[in-house]
Parts: C-alpha cells; structure tokens; sequence
C-alpha cells in the first residue's frame, strides 16, 4: 500500500483570491521560493462592474503572472480512472486542481446551500486509509484548509460534478476545471525580481477614474475613492444590507495587501544595509500605521453594520484618507531605494542576496 504527500503551505495569506491562492500554497511550500512573490502582488485596483454597488477591490496581478513558473494541464490519462490518474501525478510531483460540488460534502462550511462548483488542490494520497488530501475554502470551519475526503466520495463527487455540471462550467477550463494537474517549471526562477517590484509602484498611481458604472483606480489611489465613496454615503447614499458581506471581504482584502507588504519590506530589510535599511524602516512605518488605520475601518465597519449611524461613514472616510496619505508617501520612497539600488548595484546588499533584475 503505497501513500504520499507533497509540500503545501497552509495558508499564504491572499485566502479573498482563491486563484492566486492555491498557487501561491504551491510555490511557497518551499521558504527558498518566496522571494519571487515579493515581487509580484504589489497595488490593490478597483474596475468597475455593470451597476457595481459597493466598490469591489482586488488585487492587480494577471492570472498568467505565473507563466514561466507553474505549467497546469488538463490530466490527460482519464482513461485509466480518476483515482489512478490522480495517484500518478503526485507520484510524479505534481499537484492536482479538482473541482467538486461543495455544497454536498459534510466537511465543508457551505454543506447543503446552494450549489458552488469550487476548485481544490490535491495534494496527497493515503491508499492504506482510503484517503485524498485536499487543501480548499471554507472547510472544516475554516475560511481555508486541509480536509481528507475518502476514495469513494471523491470519485462520487468528480462525478456528479462532470454529470451535472460540466457545461455549465466549461468556461473555467483554463482555470483547471474539471481535473488538471500543476507542476513547477525545472527552470523556473524564484528570485526576487527588482524590475517587477519597480514597474508595479510605478503603475501604482492612478488616480480614480470615471463615475457610477465606470470607475477605475490603481495602487494607493484606490484609498482617495475610498475615502470618497464613504464620504458620500455618510451623507445619505444608502449602502444595502446585501453588500455588507462583499464590505467586508473588501476590508479582508485591503487588510491582507497591508500585511503583505510588510512581509516584502520585512524580507528586503533583512537582506539590506544600513542606509537601505533606514528607507526600507520609513517605508515599514508609513505601512504598519497605514494597517492601523485599516483595522479601524474593519471596527468602525461592524458597528455601521449594526447601528447604521452615519457618524462610523464618516469616521471610515477619514481613515482612508489617512491611508491614502501614507501611502502616498511610503511608495515614493521605495521606489527611490530601487532605482538607488539598480544605479549602483554593488553598494546594495539586496542585490546581493540571490535577487534578480530579470
């Protein structure tokens, strides 16, 4: 009886971009690859949607920022059964994107709502216990995590999901749907990367664009629209109930960017040298009192929820606008510390320690 797990990391911290996240659960299974997310999920945008109610916020990075990095394909060799199939690839090394229907699995947060046809990372197989590990959203009480599903259920499940739902779904083929395995290039480079970083702080300012049903801002900016959607509805434009759930995934989100930053400046603190690391220090002041002010608007978000007292718009309002202003001031100065880095690279310890300008 064989059985095998591969590496995963438990939870990389973008869980409101299921996309991005069970990528990034496969590419930082291994601490030596991070550095190359540091140079990527940079700037928070808002585009606007047909009759967009509340602001929906997301991150900039493409889904193909991954070509070069992570090769998917359909599984090719059904024919021998899924479970086979499925076993073979992680023999291989390779992970395994299924999609079920998570509203028929008792482990999952959402058991008997509606149908929500979701992918999941396979990344492990147990043939003495019968068991596939899956790493997925809203399982076990948890926004995102592990959860073991017998053999027989997931080939139960697989197929429901192909009887029923595969055309309805079919749109999702280049996202993995329904079973495809992923595999990390053997020339793939996880070198932080300098020019990225730069290119993304660079294209981080566009300032809010258009109105209603046809707006669009990127990178700091987006705390300006903020910051003026909430002034407007403190007097008097009515948010519904029914957008307080995508409120606070919002919130979530722009929470998870604050941290993320942090962890980029922490990483190239730690690779810097005394004068970097005086900018790279004003830089993690201006984000960490910008988080601050984020947690905030989460708090004074709730209580508008339950209160509906404009006094918590306004106050929301002004957050964002302090938000905005530091990080009005924090981007600058790292773009600075990048172009110091690439006129003179042999003064840069960052430029020293395994990064990459490619």
């Amino acid at each position: 009886m064989k059985a095998k797990q591969l590496p995963i990391h438990a939870n990389p911290g973008l869980e409101t971009e299921c996309y991005h996240n069970f990528r990034l659960s496969i590419v930082m299974a291994d601490p030596s690859r991070i550095p190359w997310c540091y140079g990527h999920y940079v700037n928070l945008q808002i585009v606007s949607k047909e009759k967009m109610m509340f602001p929906f916020v997301r991150f900039e990075e493409h889904l193909d920022v991954y070509a070069g990095l992570l090769r998917e394909e359909p599984l090719d060799n059904l024919s021998v059964g899924m479970l086979p199939a499925i076993r073979d690839a992680i023999d291989q090394g390779h992970y395994v994107i299924i999609y079920l229907n998570w509203s028929r699995l008792p482990c999952s947060n959402l058991y008997r709502g509606a149908d929500l046809i979701h992918d999941a990372i396979l990344y492990g197989y147990d043939d003495e216990e019968k068991q596939l590990d899956l790493l997925a959203f809203e399982v076990n009480g948890k926004s995102y995590g592990t959860v073991r599903l017998p053999y027989a259920t997931c080939e139960e499940e697989f197929a429901h999901v192909i009887e029923e739902h595969k055309h309805a779904n079919k749109w999702f083929a280049y996202y993995g749907f329904p079973l495809s395995s992923i595999e990390l290039e053997s020339a793939a480079s996880f070198m932080l990367d300098k020019r990225s970083l730069y290119f993304s702080l660079e294209r981080g300012n566009i300032q809010p664009r258009g109105e209603k049903d046809d707006v669009f801002a990127n990178g700091y900016p987006v705390n300006a629209y903020m910051a003026d959607y909430f002034a407007k509805a403190a007097k008097g434009q009515h948010i519904d109930p029914r957008e307080y759930g995508i409120w606070n995934i919002v919130v979530t989100k722009m929470l998870q960017h604050k941290r993320w930053m942090l962890r980029r400046l922490a990483y190239m603190w730690e690779h810097a040298n005394g004068d970097e690391r005086r900018m790279l220090a004003k830089c993690r002041d201006l984000y960490e009192q910008a988080k601050q002010q984020l947690m905030r608007v989460r708090v004074q978000s709730l209580l508008y929820q339950k209160t509906a007292d404009a006094k918590h718009l306004t106050a929301i309002s002004e957050h964002f606008h302090v938000i905005y202003e530091k990080e009005k001031r924090a981007v600058p100065l790292l773009m600075e510390l990048l172009i110091d880095i690439r006129m003179d690279p042999r003064s840069s310890t960052i430029g020293k320690a395994g990064d990459t300008d490619e």
